[in-house]
């Protein structure tokens, strides 16, 4: 019969395992009870940093990997001021939410909402922006909401007025579409919807004949 061999276990093998085992456990416990330690937001201009950090339940700065990504982008996005959220961690403990804005066009004086370029509106009062001072037909609203929200922000901002103002002789309307616009710089202009993109080019238009 052949002799049976016994293999010692190495104390310095075993010792590594163990070693090894307590690492891993370590990291794993601390990624899963580590707290957010910086929060960084970028792209809001309306919605202030105190509101979104609310609403994303991140005020006691919870553990970084306990969050859902997609419960935090799903609650942001109930208010009509955030079109979109984008969100990223990292193994330093600190998240990243991107916003993008909802733009507010106009304050409608007669709703007194202001409303935002997907047509939606919000009772939130926004500084710098335009004021329509009269009813327009429910066609050509969205299409002055539509033309309005490809305006450069820095011509949005400009205007001080919008007024709903046909061209008419008599009672034969010659353009249904018309708007009269008061800017800030003491100029009016008269413009349609179908034209209404080129109020891109006022500055250098008012620039040359001034």
């Amino acid at each position: 019969m052949g002799k049976k061999v016994k293999r010692k276990i190495s104390i310095k093998g075993l010792l590594f395992l163990i070693l090894i085992i307590y690492l891993i456990g370590s990291i794993f416990y601390y990624l899963f009870t580590m707290p957010i330690k910086n929060i960084i937001i970028n792209g809001n201009n309306y919605v202030t940093d105190e509101e979104i950090i609310k609403t994303s339940g991140l005020e006691n700065y919870p553990n970084i990997f306990r969050i859902s990504s997609l419960k935090i982008k799903k609650e942001l996005k109930q208010n009509t001021l955030i079109k979109d959220v984008k969100i990223s961690k990292n193994l330093l403990g600190k998240i990243t939410i991107n916003i993008t804005e909802n733009e507010p066009l106009f304050y409608n004086i007669l709703t007194h909402k202001t409303i935002l370029e997907d047509e939606r509106d919000t009772d939130k009062t926004i500084i710098g922006i335009p004021t329509l001072i009269n009813y327009v037909p429910t066609d050509i609203y969205s299409d002055l909401i539509n033309g309005l929200s490809k305006i450069d922000r820095n011509i949005l901002t400009n205007i001080s007025e919008i007024e709903y103002s046909p061209s008419k002789n008599g009672e034969i309307v010659f353009d249904e579409s018309r708007f009269i616009l008061r800017m800030n710089d003491g100029n009016t202009v008269y413009i349609n919807t179908p034209n209404i993109k080129k109020l891109n080019n006022y500055n250098i238009i008012y620039s040359e004949i001034s």
